[in-house]
């Protein structure tokens, strides 16, 4: 039975401050005890790509990464201890990690990444449950960096700029640098022998993605796959460059009419395997919806310079991924009569 010995309106404000005192309570141990990991590590000062200087653990225990495909992928090929990712769904509704699972199914099939929603929707309880010492986003998870901080220290880094440079702002962040030093060496010892396959060249490429309806996709240098057509000594031209150049994240959407300025030694257009199950064929297809009779206005596609690759494999930064671009990219253009190094 309970029991109030003040009347009326004094006994119901009485109760509605102990419901507002249990509310903030319980909020307060929810909050020491999800960051109770990252107070009991050594810490350090990491200054991330907003120029806020950050407390993070030294050797971070539980990490959760705000994005599948730039975040998360980095962070499982550094074998680092990340618990929970954003991540999206496929068209059952039925969640996962976009190239986590391309590039890394084993680490999918033997490791429990907890799904903590999509780009667009955080699951905050989720995020809570795993119980982070330190969450790493991207700039433009700004806007929710009130909501993160009260969870664990956040570290938010710009995936648009410098491949490397990006990949190693997570090894440093998650104490793996040594790790990510002995995986570069070996990937530019990878970068010298491809080269040699390809001779002296100066092959321009552009960057698009056709996308069936009414506009075309230019990218400048798109994740792992520009990363590797710059090591390879290819030089970026045309729309793909004015793009590159302007600082545009990605890509930028075209009126098909401006087709022709899009020729150049070799033009790169991905596509997704969900979307397009049947490869090549289908994004070949794509491009004849998007401007009737396209491959035979274009000189690279109509003499098959036209290369399609897997947006799964070509944008997340990894040196798995970046690897894989390199053997893609000299066995398309090595085989050539005048690409070889006898040219």
């Amino acid at each position: 039975m309970t029991m109030c010995y003040f009347k009326g309106s004094d006994c119901v404000a009485l109760f509605s401050l102990w419901a507002i005192f249990a509310w903030v309570l319980a909020v307060f141990v929810l909050m020491a005890t999800t960051m109770l990991p990252a107070m009991a590590q050594d810490m350090r000062r990491f200054i991330d790509d907003t120029g806020r200087s950050v407390e993070i653990p030294i050797a971070p225990q539980r990490i959760a990464a705000m994005a599948d495909n730039s975040v998360a992928v980095p962070l499982v090929e550094l074998n680092s201890s990340i618990v929970a990712s954003r991540g999206r769904f496929d068209e059952s509704g039925t969640p996962f990690f976009r190239s986590v699972v391309d590039l890394f199914p084993e680490f999918i099939a033997s490791q429990n990444l907890t799904f903590i929603g999509t780009q667009s929707a955080t699951d905050y309880e989720a995020l809570i449950a795993v119980q982070p010492d330190l969450i790493i986003g991207r700039t433009w998870d700004e806007s929710e960096l009130d909501q993160l901080s009260a969870i664990a220290p956040v570290i938010l880094l710009d995936d648009t700029g410098e491949a490397f440079d990006y990949y190693r702002k997570i090894a440093d962040a998650s104490g793996r640098l040594a790790v990510f030093e002995q995986l570069a060496a070996t990937y530019k010892e990878t970068v010298e022998k491809q080269r040699i396959l390809i001779g002296d060249h100066s092959f321009t490429f552009q960057n698009t993605q056709f996308t069936g309806t009414s506009t075309i996709s230019v990218c400048g240098r798109f994740g792992a796959l520009g990363q590797a057509l710059d090591d390879l000594g290819f030089t970026i031209t045309g729309l793909s460059a004015e793009v590159d150049a302007r600082g545009i994240s990605f890509c930028d959407d075209v009126s098909p009419e401006i087709i022709g300025y899009l020729e150049a030694d070799f033009i790169f257009d991905t596509y997704r395997t969900d979307v397009f199950p049947n490869g090549p064929l289908g994004a070949l297809e794509r491009i004849d919806e998007t401007v009737t009779g396209a491959c035979r206005q274009l000189t690279a596609c109509s003499e098959g310079r036209m290369i399609f690759v897997p947006r799964e494999y070509a944008f997340p930064v990894s040196f798995r991924s970046l690897t894989m671009m390199l053997h893609f990219v000299v066995s398309h253009v090595a085989g050539r009569p005048s690409a070889g190094p006898s040219r």
